[in-house]
């Protein structure tokens, strides 16, 4: 799979996201609560496959760069390893662990840096991203586990992004809001990952 074919993958997902998300962010899903209920559903589920291809992006760019397969516009980074074939890098990657975990930034720079020289194209697409990124997993975390942590680290994040008064709202609610004339949440976000993603591709 090429560096090319991986990026647009996640880019069309952040495309379908962002256009199923619009499709159901109109007074229309508020009418009634069954309404409300699809409305939230199709956003939870919306934002979370762009979260899911952004892992996908991590892992499948990592294993291409690793077999020596060019950026986008032509460059291969300095790596380290040479894996026979993708289940070897896999193997790589995994270590001793059962399964990497993607969603940790600092362990995701780890296996970067040991596979490629300083970790790029990752540690400077990475380390730009890192305070969005921190922002959108907290949503992430709260929609997957809603756990007292997560529930507590979103709060702080609405409280942080919007108003202490905006403290209790829903991750749903959340998304579909925007701070003065900004782009609603939802897009600011999809659009982070979309950059940081063109970043790694067009190195």
């Amino acid at each position: 799979m090429t560096i090319q074919d991986i990026f647009t993958t996640l880019e069309n997902q952040c495309s379908e996201s962002q256009n199923i998300i619009t499709a159901v962010n109109t007074t229309a899903y508020l009418a009634n609560t069954q309404q409300r209920t699809i409305r939230d559903l199709v956003v939870k589920q919306a934002f979370i496959n762009v979260f899911t291809e952004w892992e996908h992006f991590l892992e499948n760019s990592t294993i291409a760069y690793s077999l020596g397969e060019p950026s986008i516009i032509g460059n291969t980074p300095v790596k380290y390893v040479s894996p026979l074939d993708e289940e070897h890098a896999d193997r790589l990657i995994k270590g001793t662990a059962t399964y990497p975990d993607w969603t940790d930034m600092e362990k995701v720079l780890k296996i970067e840096k040991a596979f490629f020289q300083l970790g790029e194209p990752y540690t400077s697409a990475l380390n730009g991203f890192s305070s969005k990124y921190k922002d959108i997993k907290k949503v992430r975390n709260f929609i997957v586990h809603n756990s007292k942590k997560s529930n507590d680290e979103f709060d702080s994040l609405v409280r942080t992004a919007l108003r202490a008064s905006a403290v209790g709202i829903s991750p749903v609610d959340f998304l579909l809001s925007k701070k003065g004339s900004n782009p609603y949440f939802y897009e600011l976000y999809i659009t982070h990952i979309k950059n940081a993603a063109k970043m790694i591709a067009e190195y």
